[in-house]
């Protein structure tokens, strides 16, 4: 099949038959853009319902099968920390998502005017995130880019919630495609931004678990300010990261607890003996805000 004919066959099944013109009106005022396309807010043309609306052009996706079964799996998803797709479009030049209009901007932009959060902030907001990891993780989806730009407010309270975005480059691992002979789950390409990005993916074998690595990055950077594998080019970064080596025998850990501290190192280790997120979850520095939060389970 050449790629004209693939960009004419419809790609998604749950994608609808209509123009997604048919029933939104597009605020040309861009929200968003990034390696996977641009982000508009829009609205609904009869119930008036705001939601956002992501165009991304077939001819930049690489794995066109992966990006499918993601894409599909995603509409599946009901989790409070999951950006909600709710559905999608496509003709022969794009893919149109429609999804939950966040607008209480991205954990990014918050980590540059706060420069980092106190041990509670940080709890709060990384028990969110972990559920979001781990709620993908049940249903086969490895992130592969988690990072703070993937991490939105839903609005502006004080108190609202994240939301974990950007499956663009996620995997299904549940296909049979990943798994070996023994039942193990064994990814192959590299994925990933470089402060954030797991050694064993740069290595060019690694499971879900890769993500946990990101996720005890971003616990390092709310609760610091600082990044734990810094350098002056990607290529330094990696070395680092390569490594593993990283150090909290900083100022910022001053006053930060133990338990806090002994996540952080059993996270950012080599991926055989890393937390998965169930794990992370029973941790003794989450499982009380756990239970705090969800009392009856």
């Amino acid at each position: 099949m050449d790629n004209q004919q693939l960009m004419n066959k419809k790609w998604l099944k749950i994608s609808r038959e209509e123009k997604f013109e048919d029933f939104y009106e597009l605020d040309k005022k861009e929200v968003s853009s990034g390696s996977h396309g641009q982000v508009y807010r829009t609205k609904h043309k009869v119930l008036g319902y705001e939601r956002a609306l992501k165009i991304i052009p077939k001819n930049i996706i690489i794995d066109t099968d992966n990006f499918k079964k993601s894409i599909q799996q995603l509409q599946n998803f009901d989790h409070p920390n999951v950006i909600k797709l709710f559905e999608s479009f496509e003709d022969t030049k794009n893919i149109y998502l429609v999804m939950e209009l966040c607008t209480g901007g991205g954990l990014f932009d918050k980590l540059i005017d706060k420069d980092n959060y106190t041990e509670k902030e940080a709890q709060e907001i990384f028990l969110q995130i972990i559920q979001a990891i781990h709620y993908c993780h049940f249903h086969g989806i490895c992130h592969r880019d988690l990072k703070p730009e993937h991490i939105l407010f839903l609005d502006k309270t004080p108190n609202s919630p994240i939301k974990v975005i950007g499956f663009e480059d996620s995997v299904f691992f549940h296909d049979n495609a990943y798994k070996t002979k023994d039942g193990k789950t064994h990814i192959t390409k590299k994925i990933g931004t470089p402060y954030y990005i797991a050694p064993e993916v740069l290595g060019g074998i690694y499971d879900e678990v890769c993500d946990i690595w990101s996720a005890g990055v971003i616990l390092y950077i709310l609760l610091t300010g600082t990044v734990p594998f810094n350098g002056t080019s990607d290529q330094e970064i990696l070395k680092l990261v390569k490594s593993g080596i990283y150090n909290m025998d900083i100022p910022q850990f001053d006053g930060i607890s133990n338990d806090c501290k002994d996540l952080i190192s059993k996270m950012l280790i080599k991926s055989d003996q890393r937390l998965k997120a169930e794990q992370v979850l029973k941790h003794p520095w989450l499982i009380q805000l756990y239970h705090l939060i969800y009392p009856f389970k």
